[in-house]
């Protein structure tokens, strides 16, 4: 589990950033009717 785990944690953390920018966008459009 050497150089082959830091090619799952690479992709993990780009899959994480994706899935979280995701997240914020969905959050910022319901937050936008409360005026936020």
């Amino acid at each position: 589990m050497g150089v082959s785990n830091g090619l799952v944690d690479d992709r993990a953390k780009q899959v994480l950033r994706e899935a979280v920018d995701a997240v914020v966008n969905s959050f910022a459009k319901h937050t936008q009717g409360y005026g936020r």
